[in-house]
């Protein structure tokens, strides 16, 4: 509409002999004024004007509408004219029809359909398809109300999809409660926006850090973003690290690099974290033997168990340390010698959640699996062989025996050297990898046993059951040296072999080089 087609819409109808109204000198022109500077959109005009009319006509003096009235509207110090002032009013009042439950989609509503300017950081109004921003029936319910009452508008684009959008860009500054979402997510949809042009053209052969992806993932979360899936690999980029952790040319760096930034990320795999408050363990079932077998150590039965697929992680293990039965319950520390109950805890030497808890003794090992046969008490596990386990019944959680142990490094009757087999580069966390500390569990998915047990061999040495020279004794109550399998970071190829044997004094082993993993398997004295 030209400048005097919309004098003569507000003016005419007031001039009828039934309705004479008038106006304060230079009211009509103000208001032609905010319409065409404030507004751009042609479509919005009319509903503008007509808001700022009623309002001005239910604030009347008599016959006469005022500045006075006008002004009240808006806020002229934040440059907010009645025009706008009339729409944000508008807005509120129809916002709160809604129902409670449907006005909390305020958020996911306007999300997809407002912009931050990178450079001035002003909000501007975008195009996002109906179905993105309807996507249950409290924001379908919203969507429709603000269309009803010409707030949202709809339309087509080229390709017919149906989208929404703001009718008024006016809302960005009048109405105070979008105003105010808007100020508290500025910066993160600044930063979510400058994300989809990034993702819009990522071609997947460049990751983002860790390091810039932490603040992403926390925007996301905490404005529930809906991202596409192009978008989504793009800032949540696990399964693509785990993927190249499949690839044998992966360089030992990049292997501890990649276990750090699932570390940051959140690491996605079963078995690796805490679930429910507990630690999340992933239990391989292992092929027990009929009779016995004869180990360089001597001759042994091993029966059906199952056994943790990671050494336990330090954020599993902290899990006992900070529970209020765990780590400082003396429950746990029962029929070890008295001076060996509750020793202070080593520090861990690298805290990510998902690498192996270093430092620990054979006796924190121990209790650290009592607390978990409780934790777990009527656990079932069924075994391929038809065996089921019931941890309190006729299992138990604990480390496992060196025959145990060997068992699954040798597969059984094979007698691998390791556990995959010959020696091979990059299939385990040794001296030869030159890394030189521990790093996450299950990096090196090519070293891992016929059960799918990872680290067996490499990155910490484990603690098993058994006493060092009297094999067969099973006994915490005594003080003998205890056995340690599997080799570790530190150590050569030579010290990972699956018939090779370590020990050290249980109570004073708290080496950065010292871990445990966990088996259910028969109950010891343990």
């Amino acid at each position: 509409m030209t400048i005097t087609e919309l004098r003569d819409a507000i003016e005419k109808p007031a001039r009828l002999p039934d309705v004479a109204l008038t106006f304060d000198t230079g009211l009509v022109a103000e208001i032609i004024f905010a319409l065409r500077e404030r507004d751009k959109a042609i479509a919005g005009a009319l509903p503008l004007l007509q808001f700022t009319l009623e309002r001005l006509f239910a604030e009347r003096d008599g016959t006469h509408l005022t500045w006075e009235a006008y002004n009240a509207l808006g806020n002229p110090e934040q440059g907010i004219s009645g025009v706008e002032g009339a729409i944000g009013t508008h807005c509120e009042d129809v916002f709160q029809q809604l129902p409670e439950d449907t006005q909390n989609k305020l958020g996911q509503v306007f999300l997809p359909l407002v912009s931050i300017d990178e450079t001035t950081g002003e909000a501007t109004r975008r195009r996002a398809s109906l179905e993105r921003v309807t996507s249950d029936d409290d924001t379908q319910t919203f969507v429709n109300l603000f269309i009803e009452n010409r707030l949202l508008q709809t339309g087509r684009d080229n390709d017919d999809t149906v989208y929404v959008e703001i009718t008024h860009e006016a809302l960005f500054r009048s109405w105070e409660r979008l105003v105010t979402w808007i100020e508290t997510t500025r910066d993160d949809l600044r930063l979510l926006r400058q994300i989809e042009r990034e993702a819009s053209t990522w071609d997947k052969s460049y990751l983002l850090s860790a390091e810039r992806l932490k603040p992403i993932h926390a925007a996301i979360e905490r404005l529930s973003y809906p991202l596409s899936e192009h978008a989504h690999d793009f800032v949540y980029p696990q399964q693509m690290l785990l993927k190249e952790l499949e690839d044998p040319a992966t360089s030992e760096q990049r292997r501890m690099r990649i276990g750090d930034d699932l570390a940051l990320l959140g690491d996605p795999r079963e078995g690796v974290g805490v679930k429910n408050g507990l630690p999340d363990m992933l239990w391989l079932p292992v092929n027990g033997l009929e009779g016995t077998f004869g180990f360089e150590f001597g001759e042994f039965a091993v029966a059906d168990f199952f056994i943790a697929k990671y050494l336990t992680t330090y954020e599993q293990y902290q899990v006992f340390v900070d529970a209020k039965d765990g780590y400082h319950n003396k429950q746990w520390w029962q029929g070890f010698p008295e001076k060996y109950q509750l020793r202070k805890l080593s520090e861990q030497r690298t805290k990510s959640p998902n690498n192996p808890r270093d430092s620990i003794t054979w006796y924190q090992s121990v209790a650290f699996g009592r607390w978990m046969t409780v934790q777990f008490g009527g656990l079932e596990l069924a075994h391929p062989s038809g065996n089921i386990m019931r941890v309190g019944d006729n299992a138990q959680i604990r480390i496992p025996t060196e025959w145990e142990w060997q068992w699954v490094a040798m597969n059984g009757h094979e007698k691998w050297q390791y556990p995959w087999g010959d020696w091979q580069a990059g299939h385990a966390n040794t001296v030869e990898s030159g890394l030189g500390r521990a790093i996450a569990v299950g990096m090196y998915p090519h070293g891992e046993a016929v059960c799918s047990a990872l680290d067996i061999s490499g990155n910490l040495y484990e603690w098993c059951a058994n006493n060092k020279n009297e094999s067969e004794i099973i006994d915490a109550s005594n003080t003998s040296f205890k056995m340690l399998r599997g080799g570790a970071f530190d150590n050569s190829q030579n010290k990972a072999r699956a018939s090779y044997r370590n020990y050290y004094d249980p109570y004073h082993g708290a080496f950065n080089y010292y871990g445990c993993r966990l088996v259910v398997a028969p109950i010891l004295r343990l």
